[in-house]
């Protein structure tokens, strides 16, 4: 059994951030290079006002994942919802791969991490229903007692009834 302050499910989470935190990151130092050292958003919007607002859209849309994928690691950390986040993560870094978001650092620890939780999910459900497993067969136990309990009660009444003629 899994004592109940050790989770199964700290890896999956744990990649998870890191691919949130690196997508973050590298979308930071993106922003930085395109908008602050370098004079290429000014030539951009100059020149190809279209590939400008790409470059902003295609950085809104690091963070949103980069978001989407810390708010499923947490999903991951959480049991209950383990496979939500896990699918959740590998959408995201399948979304990501495509597009190169955190310059494919983040989604590949994403991947990892949405299978490490698809993983654990397994792996808690198995807990679970070897746990269904020996809750029946307590409840069989308790069955049978009861049973056996019934016919000493009849037993009894039986002897009490002998001894009263």
């Amino acid at each position: 059994m899994q004592s109940s302050d050790q989770k199964i499910t700290i890896p999956g989470f744990r990649f998870g951030i890191a691919a949130g935190i690196t997508t973050i990151i590298t979308t930071v130092v993106l922003y930085i290079l395109i908008f602050l050292v370098t004079p290429l958003a000014a030539f951009l919007k100059d020149t190809f006002f279209e590939l400008y607002l790409f470059t902003i859209l295609f950085l809104i849309a690091n963070i949103v994942c980069a978001i989407i994928m810390i708010a499923g690691s947490f999903m991951i950390e959480h049991e209950d919802h383990a496979l939500t986040g896990s699918i959740l993560i590998l959408i995201i870094s399948a979304i990501g791969m495509v597009f190169s978001v955190g310059l494919y650092i983040g989604p590949i620890l994403g991947i990892i991490s949405g299978m490490l939780g698809l993983k654990e999910h397994h792996q808690l459900t198995k807990m679970h229903h070897s746990m269904l497993q020996e809750h029946h067969g307590m409840i069989q136990e308790h069955h049978d007692l009861l049973q056996e309990h019934h016919e000493m009660i009849q037993k009894h009444h039986k002897v009490l009834g002998k001894k009263a003629k």
